[in-house]
């Protein structure tokens, strides 16, 4: 049986409590639930904890599987829903694993992505679609004017070559692999912007996915709908080009993949990149800003921690200057005023704000991704970021870490 828990157990008991008082059995035997029941399902699906093997976009179903399933055979505790849920994920891992491509969009010129073509491990990405097994009644589908009168006739087409069980989880994969490498492309481009005048919102990101994706096996059939993307799309962006910088952007993608390959902590970097690519997609500068707050305090390991130790490690990167611990703290309070007072920042200190915070989220970025110390994780990393900044108590806390070394060496014994 597959290794199944709960992080929680005390929290899963409180949640089947709930779903067993709600239990109601019809008058042909079948188990139905009174009102909503949606908070104790997802509510478990939350303290579940799965082999790494299992995508989570089964953990849905599973779970109410297994709610179902305990409630026929009895009552509904954290013991009797984890009994049912261990064969329904071994029956999971027991169905085959098959090749799927993704049919998308992406919102780089035509021209500039005719010859493109990466692999993310066991993901492959390329921009020549194969005519002979896809119908090209699709990708003209994909490239038409949209029913929101968008057009999108220049974002260059698009396929990923994932494997899963099911169409769904090869599809959530090669998304996933899609939005990393357009996290990568877009820190290219955005980390070299370091302010604009904008006299309306605008996002910072120029390269975004398309609105719509379909998934097909290796015949080139489509398996299953469309695969909605993001809300945002009501007024998507025109295709960007890559301004002569193809090469360079070829070089950095490189360099960034062959450092995660190797990477201790490269799961979370992956996640940060996301997370940034993500926030930067949006137009809402408020929004922006408390999601790039909110990667600052992953990436200085000060989640539920004083503000002051996120400054004080963000603002180390440089030399000592105290206006990035000022800057830093006026962030904060933007911040702070938008959270607890419904603040809404101005366009242009919205702006400001934005790139400011954007500036600090993509150092410690970098700084995490070369890795030059090789630190096992984020937080052996922060720790070096914690140490003053000052070169003379630097050196005086080196001379008393070398006597405490000395005094705790080991001493001959006595005869």
């Amino acid at each position: 049986m597959s290794t199944i828990s709960w992080s929680d157990p005390n929290k899963a008991a409180v949640f089947t409590s709930e779903l067993e008082s709600r239990k109601r059995i019809d008058n042909q035997g079948r188990i139905c639930f009174s009102g909503s029941i949606d908070d104790s399902r997802f509510g478990l699906i939350h303290l579940l904890s799965v082999p790494d093997s299992i995508h989570d976009c089964y953990k849905s179903s599973i779970v109410w599987k297994s709610i179902v399933n305990a409630s026929k055979s009895g009552s509904i505790t954290p013991k009797s829903v984890l009994k049912h849920l261990g064969p329904a994920i071994d029956e999971l891992l027991s169905m085959a694993i098959q090749q799927y491509s993704l049919l998308s969009t992406i919102s780089v010129r035509q021209h500039e992505m005719e010859y493109f073509r990466r692999r993310l491990g066991n993901i492959v990405i390329r921009s020549k679609i194969p005519a002979d097994r896809f119908d090209r009644s699709i990708i003209a589908m994909r490239l038409r004017h949209y029913e929101r009168g968008v057009a999108v006739s220049s974002y260059s087409p698009i396929v990923l070559r994932a494997k899963g069980r099911t169409d769904e989880e090869a599809a959530r994969i090669a998304l996933d692999s899609m939005e990393l490498l357009r996290s990568v492309w877009n820190l290219f481009f955005n980390r070299i912007a370091i302010g604009r005048y904008s006299s309306n919102r605008q996002r910072v990101n120029k390269i975004l996915c398309g609105p719509t994706h379909t998934i097909h096996n290796l015949s080139g059939n489509s398996t299953s709908t469309l695969f909605s993307y993001e809300e945002w799309y009501a007024d998507p962006p025109q295709a960007s080009s890559l301004n002569g910088k193809l090469k360079e952007l070829r070089k950095f993608e490189t360099k960034v993949f062959s450092k995660l390959s190797r990477h201790p902590y490269r799961k979370t970097i992956e996640n940060w990149l996301m997370r940034y690519a993500r926030a930067l997609d949006g137009i809402n500068y408020d929004t922006v800003i408390l999601q790039l707050w909110g990667i600052l305090e992953s990436m200085t390991c000060t989640l539920n921690q004083s503000y002051d130790k996120t400054i004080f490690r963000a603002a180390s990167l440089w030399e000592y200057n105290p206006i990035h611990e000022i800057t830093l703290n006026q962030i904060r309070e933007c911040r702070n005023n938008i959270v607890h007072k419904s603040y809404s920042t101005e366009i242009r200190e919205g702006e400001v704000r934005m790139y400011q915070i954007k500036m600090y989220v993509e150092q410690l970025m970098e700084f995490h991704i070369a890795n030059d110390f090789r630190f096992k994780t984020p937080e052996e990393a922060i720790e070096m970021l914690s140490l003053p900044t000052d070169k003379a108590r630097l050196r005086k806390k080196q001379r008393l870490i070398s006597n405490a070394i000395w005094f705790r060496r080991p001493t001959r014994k006595r005869k």
